[in-house]
């Protein structure tokens, strides 16, 4: 587990420093964004060149209208992907017994949907109409630092990859790197009949409690309480 994590993390980084680099061969980012007045804040002329076409110009580009597509497809994306999860989940939720999926795999899935849903489509929705139409309403040439702001969007694929690779891993990998999940094991734990204490945090966040684990023997083997008698 360990081991996988670090080469999850170092491809993680080696990609960042991939975006970085191929952000700091632009020479001028200035010539992506015409400018109303033919020059910059400061007052310098500002030579316009035409943006690069294909593929290279999403990679490379920092102008704030793409940057603000960019974050709006990536958005559609990952409502389709939460979409397709709601949809599991209402599927499984059929019959009582569970209709598709595994309780490992509904739990995961069920995670995942709120991740996706809350951090890779409702905050990109929002940063994609920012990106798009606040420089042009309050008449700035582009966003302050338009190179942040572009590793800021490019952070996003990486994160849905580290967040979604999980459903795909867990079969190659026997189960040693699994999608999000939230009490699944915890509260397989507290249902055992032996709960281990490394695991009592988790039971008593997750359990109620009438159904905490008592740790020692079994109920049976412990010595009742005397009994008082009255007269």
């Amino acid at each position: 587990m360990a081991a996988g994590d670090l080469l999850l993390t170092g491809l993680m980084a080696v990609l960042l420093v991939g975006i970085a680099a191929l952000l700091t061969r632009i020479e001028d980012w200035r010539s992506y964004t015409p400018l109303a007045g033919g020059g910059s804040a400061t007052g310098e002329t500002v030579v316009h060149r035409e943006k690069p076409a294909g593929v290279i110009r999403w990679l490379t580009t920092v102008d704030h209208k793409d940057i603000g597509l960019l974050y709006g497809a990536y958005a559609v994306i990952a409502l389709a992907v939460g979409g397709i999860m709601a949809m599991l989940i209402r599927l499984q939720l059929v019959t009582p017994a569970g209709a598709l999926l595994g309780p490992n795999a509904y739990n995961g899935i069920l995670t995942s949907h709120g991740i996706t849903m809350l951090f890779l489509f409702g905050t990109p929705i929002i940063a994609a109409f920012a990106n798009y139409f606040i420089p042009l309403l309050i008449g700035a040439d582009d966003m302050a630092f338009p190179r942040i702001n572009a590793i800021a969007f490019w952070l996003l694929p990486p994160a849905a990859l580290l967040i979604w690779a999980g459903f795909f891993l867990a079969p190659i990998t026997g189960n040693m790197i699994e999608p999000a999940q939230t009490t699944g094991r915890c509260t397989r734990r507290c249902r055992s009949n032996r709960p281990t204490p490394a695991s009592t945090s988790c039971c008593w966040a997750c359990t109620s409690p009438a159904s905490r684990p008592r740790w020692g023997p079994s109920t049976s083997s412990r010595p009742s309480s005397p009994s008082v008698t009255t007269t």
